[in-house]
C-alpha cells in the first residue's frame, strides 16, 4: 500500500494520476499498486481563486517481504544478539524448522514470528557452525510459500 497526501495549502480540490490509469480525489490517496515498479505519481490542485497548481513524484515500489529470517546470531549469553527471531507480516499461519549439518532437525516452532535460542530440542546448546532452515507460511490472502537459507551460529 502507498499512501500520497498534499500537507499544507488551502486548497478546494485535488486530482491525483496514478500513473497507470487511475485518478483519485481528496487530499490523501491510499493505493495499492499490482507490482513493484517505478510509478510517475501526479497530483493537482486548485486553490480558493480557482488557480491551478501540480506536482509529480516517481516514486518505486519494492516487492514486498512477507517473512525475513536473520542470517546469523550469537547466543552466548551477552544479552546481545541471543536469540534467533523471525519476523514477519501479514502472515496467518507458519512452521519454522532448523536443521544440523547432518540433516536432523534440532528447532521447529509453529508460532507466528518463532525465537530460536541456539538449543536443540533437548534444551542443549548447539555447538557453532552453519544451520539450513525451511520456514511454511501461509500468507492473509490464502496463499502458501516455502522459504530456505542458512543461519550461521557462532558461540
Amino acid at each position: 500500500l502507498v499512501q500520497l497526501e498534499v500537507i499544507g495549502g488551502n486548497w478546494e480540490s485535488y486530482t491525483w494520476n496514478l500513473d497507470n490509469g487511475v485518478t483519485a480525489r481528496g487530499s490523501a490517496v491510499v493505493y495499492e499498486y499490482q507490482g513493484p515498479g517505478r510509478y510517475n505519481v501526479q497530483v493537482k490542485v486548485l486553490d480558493t481563486y480557482g488557480c491551478a497548481y501540480e506536482a509529480q513524484q516517481v516514486i518505486e515500489v519494492k516487492e514486498f517481504e512477507a517473512v525475513w529470517v536473520p542470517s546469523g546470531f550469537t547466543p552466548n549469553g551477552d544479552q546481545t544478539n541471543d536469540l534467533l527471531t523471525v519476523q514477519s507480516r501479514l502472515i496467518q499461519q507458519m512452521n519454522f524448522q532448523v536443521y544440523d549439518r547432518w540433516g536432523g532437525q534440532v528447532f521447529q516452532s509453529s508460532t507466528l514470528n518463532p525465537t530460536w535460542d541456539g538449543k536443540n530440542m533437548k534444551g542443549k546448546d548447539l555447538p557453532s557452525g552453519v544451520y539450513v532452515y525451511r520456514l511454511r507460511y501461509i500468507d492473509v490472502k490464502g496463499e502458501a510459500f516455502v522459504k530456505r537459507g542458512s543461519i550461521t551460529l557462532v558461540r
